[in-house]
């Protein structure tokens, strides 16, 4: 029985891996036509909001989104950089994080709950006064 129920099911395991495969070659053919001498691994995603500059390198499984990488800069595998600019000639290794935001420490909790309006709970957040700016631009220079 648990044969038949496989065999049912293998058409559309079929289509959805050959769905993803497609899509998966879109991006990088995309990213090959947009950013002719920079060079992209696998499985990375770049935001339309990112310049990457004349040979960049970004490896495989990392994130850039809404940042900008200077001429003669590489990136390890498995990072992410959002809202960073990185100088020329750098090297950040593999599996960093940067800007993805920071808690305020001078608030009774450092919990998202109380200084985010869509936090991971999906709860209704206290409306803040205090000033606290969570995404701040970061500059990693030549």
């Amino acid at each position: 029985m648990n044969f038949f129920i496989r065999l049912l099911f293998l058409p559309l395991g079929f289509f959805k891996q050959l769905f993803l495969l497609a899509n998966k070659g879109a991006r990088d053919l995309q990213y090959k036509w947009l950013y002719k001498q920079v060079i992209i691994g696998n499985g990375c995603t770049i935001s339309n909001t990112t310049v990457l500059h004349q040979y960049v390198t970004v490896l495989s499984n990392s994130v850039v989104n809404n940042s900008k990488i200077e001429s003669y800069s590489y990136v390890g595998t498995n990072c992410m950089l959002q809202n960073t600019t990185v100088g020329k000639f750098c090297s950040i290794a593999n599996d960093v994080v940067i800007g993805t935001g920071k808690h305020p420490l001078h608030f009774v909790t450092t919990s998202p709950l109380f200084y985010r309006q869509h936090n991971p709970f999906n709860l209704p957040s206290h409306k803040c006064t205090a000033d606290f700016e969570e995404y701040q631009p970061i500059n990693v220079g030549h």
